[in-house]
């Protein structure tokens, strides 16, 4: 019995190391993407770069085509230049392609729980479920845009007091305006997790960018007086922010709704729609605070991004001003009812989130399987990243990408007057929202959120404000800014200076009468 027992084993073995040899004899005869040439052990490590990733990935794109792939101590990387590519990988075969790889930093600091980083899974699933059952466009509408337009007139009287502050107002007004439909409004208005959860997204800019224990994991294991290890003293303070910024609002809300006076939010329907069996309260607290940190930051950086353009094409702040002044009655401010009436100020939108996005990366994802493209093996277990930037610079869609120009959205899509004629469709203008936040699976829920957000700041700066440029007290000329941006994950305007100007007296005093009129509405 034994005897028979060890020649099916050996059988058995035989028969897997043939299958496993014909398996890699197999995927050894297709080629992988083309991609720089490496170092001996290292790979690409070297050519990676660690700021300003887009540019280089563009160049790559520009060199190598749609996909760029690396080889980085052994680990595959690939990155996506072209909107085909990405649609194609990442939402045709979206149930392949919408797992997140292991980044040690990411990990090691607790944002792995969090909706833009948790793996593929239940958790994955019970995250989306939560945040697209509260932030579907038609809930949005109905309960958050009034909120967002009484914060926003708020925010207009913060920019006519200081508007050498403008930077800290859009984090403020965008804050709060994504803390109250997270976790409500409190009676006393003295709770406030603006700064604590803009100090936590500002921690996650440069884990995402990658940390050397990022491609070399087993630094992770060493002890901290080894050199090459000061990053543990950064994932203690990090991992301490991202707690108190997750729990303390959370438990509050918690408090509040077991009393009976907790306000609408995310996480009071999310506590009752949990049962006691299913409740997790780990899931709840982790969306809830990837909904305040990553919804405000990107309103935030986006409406500085407006800011720059306006100043340096005044052409185009004046046209979107006189749009605005045809279609709001003079005696009040903007409100959302009014978005489907102004296509040019749409079209800045679009622009501003084709100009410079927010994510020029994206965040990575990861295959789960060995997946054939155009004749090309990804390999499972391949990070993927997508150049939202480069796609957004393409000029094969976006002619003289670097120049902001709105007037390249006012056409249907492949018309003549858009891309010349004769163009394939395939040359057609793409759709900015459709690559600055996300494909398939992880696509970003907020979308209705930043929309309404953003269009409401911008029409109300304009419909109030001149953006100029300041002027040199020494020459008596105009500073002009140069468009240049922070070289983060998560990338905004080099900081800058402007004067952000009320447009008459009567404009001043009709944002200070509108928010008084709001005060007393609230106290009634």
């Amino acid at each position: 019995m034994s005897t028979t027992t060890s020649i099916g084993g050996i059988t058995l073995l035989f028969l897997l190391m043939i299958r496993w040899y014909r398996s890699v004899r197999s995927r050894s005869s297709i080629p992988y993407p083309p991609g720089p040439p490496g170092d001996f052990v290292l790979g690409n490590l070297r050519q990676m770069p660690t700021s300003y990733q887009w540019l280089t990935f563009a160049d790559w794109g520009r060199k190598y085509g749609p996909l760029t792939y690396l080889n980085i101590v052994g680990k595959p990387f690939l990155v996506i230049n072209t909107q085909k590519a990405a649609v194609d990988l990442l939402e045709k075969k979206a149930s392949i392609y919408s797992d997140r790889p292991r980044m040690m930093m990411i990990e090691l600091t607790g944002f792995d729980e969090g909706t833009g980083f948790v793996r593929m899974g239940p958790a994955h699933r019970k995250h989306r479920k939560f945040l697209t059952q509260s932030l579907h466009p038609r809930v949005v509408e109905r309960d958050y845009v009034p909120l967002q337009e009484r914060i926003t007139r708020k925010f207009a009287q913060l920019l006519l007091d200081t508007p050498d502050k403008f930077v800290d107002h859009f984090h403020r007004a965008a804050g709060e305006a994504v803390q109250v439909i997270t976790y409500g409004e409190f009676s006393d208005g003295q709770v406030d997790f603006v700064d604590l959860g803009r100090e936590n997204v500002g921690n996650l800019g440069p884990i995402i960018s990658g940390y050397l224990v990022d491609f070399l994991p087993w630094l992770a294991y060493l002890p901290e007086w080894v050199p090459g290890t000061g990053f543990k003293q950064e994932v203690k303070r990090i991992k301490a922010v991202l707690q108190e910024a997750q729990w303390t609002p959370y438990n509050m809300v918690k408090s509040k709704v077991a009393a009976g006076t907790a306000s609408s939010s995310f996480v009071r329907s999310a506590l009752e729609a949990s049962t006691p069996d299913n409740l997790d309260e780990g899931i709840i607290s982790s969306a809830a605070n990837t909904l305040f940190g990553a919804g405000s930051e990107t309103i935030s950086m986006t409406l500085c991004t407006f800011i720059l353009a306006m100043l340096l094409y005044p052409d185009v702040q004046a046209r979107a001003r006189a749009e605005i002044d045809r279609v709001i009655e003079e005696d009040r401010l903007p409100t959302f009812a009014s978005k489907d009436t102004t296509p040019y100020l749409n079209a800045v939108i679009l622009e501003t989130l084709r100009w410079h996005p927010s994510v020029p990366n994206g965040i990575p994802h990861r295959v789960v399987q060995d997946d054939v493209y155009e004749g090309r093996l990804i390999p499972a277990g391949t990070t993927v990243f997508v150049n939202a930037w480069g796609i957004l610079h393409d000029e094969n869609h976006f002619p003289d990408p670097m120049t902001f120009n709105p007037d390249r959205f006012l056409h249907p899509k492949g018309s003549s007057e858009q891309n010349g004629e004769g163009q394939n469709k395939s040359d057609a203008i793409i759709d900015p929202w459709d690559v600055a936040f996300g494909y398939g699976r992880r696509i970003c829920v907020g979308i209705p959120v930043a929309r309404s957000g953003l269009w409401l700041a911008m029409a109300t700066i304009l419909a109030c404000f001149d953006i100029r440029p300041k002027i040199d007290p020494k020459t008596m000329k105009p500073i002009l800014p140069e468009a240049r941006w922070t070289g983060n994950s998560t990338s905004a305007p080099m900081p800058f200076v402007c004067d952000i100007i009320p447009r008459s007296r009567a404009h001043a005093e009709r944002i200070r009468e509108t928010v008084a009129e709001d005060v007393r509405a609230m106290k009634v």
